[in-house]
């Protein structure tokens, strides 16, 4: 699939997110969000993988080594800080700005067993959302476009999705996660499991820990700042991992992706040779050959009109609290 065409089904991706399943959430509340998640994400990403090849082969659903369980754990913890610093820079800098903070869901104040708000809000999007973004998009672009271009690309449309002024820099860092882990283990599964590891962290931490909500009387910069040498922490430690795992990152040789055939352990390593020569993922071998060393023109526009989406949702919902209206 061509970038441009690409980037215009994340613009319409966005339209639906504000027209279809923003009202869903808000009429049905948790059965909406159960269903925006099911119609917005996971059922395209099925249709369109379909038609590309097949779910297994396209959205990259290999099987992978015990290993990727841990080290997605581990990249998952780290990133916390990284995250939570983030959220906070840019709620303390919004809010100087004289914008209002607001949270849209608030899990602890749900109603339903720990063990339903963690499917919810954990597997569910840890699903859902990565088929989407680590399998549909990050596979799209990197056909057509370098490894560092298609990772960053998909990145920020996972921050644009969310249409949260004040969540938008976390889930860029956390798409950069995902799609390094997705990318060294030539599947997304890690990418699930990082996705749906970092959601449960993050809510055993409100569920248990004593700590300032992200309020304008709680919230400080000298709190925000606080945490920067954990976050710091976090961000070299991340990069030292991920080195780690490119230099050992051969597979074993009864490791053999689902529903693609057999490969042997020379034909598996000369594949991460090739990836290291050319900074390229693993794709089959009847796949279009022709490539861009830059993002085209095209590309522009439906990225330029999906911000400008999440810029006015960011405006309409300052103007919603302001004027009341918003619950």
């Amino acid at each position: 699939m061509h970038p441009t065409r690409t980037t215009w089904y994340f613009f319409f991706l966005c339209l639906i997110q504000l027209f279809v399943a923003a009202p869903l959430q808000a009429f049905l509340g948790y059965v909406g969000l159960v269903l925006s998640q099911l119609l917005l994400f996971l059922l395209p990403t099925v249709v369109l993988a379909k038609r590309r090849g097949g779910v297994l082969t396209f959205l990259r659903l290999n099987e992978v080594p015990i290993s990727a369980f841990f080290w997605a754990f581990v990249l998952s913890f780290l990133a916390i800080p990284v995250s939570t610093f983030l959220n906070g820079f840019v709620i303390i800098l919004l809010e100087s700005l004289g914008m209002t903070h607001y949270q849209p869901i608030d899990i602890l104040e749900t109603a339903f067993h720990p063990a339903i708000i963690v499917l919810m809000f954990s597997v569910m999007p840890g699903i859902c959302e990565e088929l989407m973004f680590r399998g549909f998009f990050l596979r799209s672009y990197a056909e057509k476009l370098p490894l560092s271009k298609a990772i960053i690309l998909s990145s920020i449309f996972f921050g644009l999705i969310h249409f949260n002024a004040y969540n938008l820099l976390s889930p860029i860092y956390l798409g950069v996660v995902f799609s390094l882990l997705a990318h060294i283990y030539d599947s997304v599964v890690p990418a699930i499991l990082g996705h749906t590891y970092f959601n449960a962290i993050v809510y055993y931490i409100q569920l248990t820990a004593d700590m300032p909500g992200e309020t304008p009387e709680a919230l400080t910069m000298q709190a925000v700042f606080g945490i920067f040498p954990l976050a710091l922490f976090g961000v070299f430690s991340t990069g030292a991992i991920f080195r780690r795992l490119y230099q050992s990152r051969e597979m074993p040789a009864d490791l053999i992706a689902v529903g693609t055939g057999t490969l042997s352990s020379e034909e598996m390593n000369q594949k991460w040779k090739d990836c290291e020569e050319t900074d390229e993922s693993d794709f089959p071998e009847n796949a279009s050959t022709e490539r861009y060393q830059r993002i085209p023109l095209g590309v522009w526009l439906p990225l330029f009109l999906s911000v400008i989406l999440f810029v006015a949702m960011a405006i309409l919902s300052e103007w919603f609290i302001r004027m009341g209206m918003y619950v």
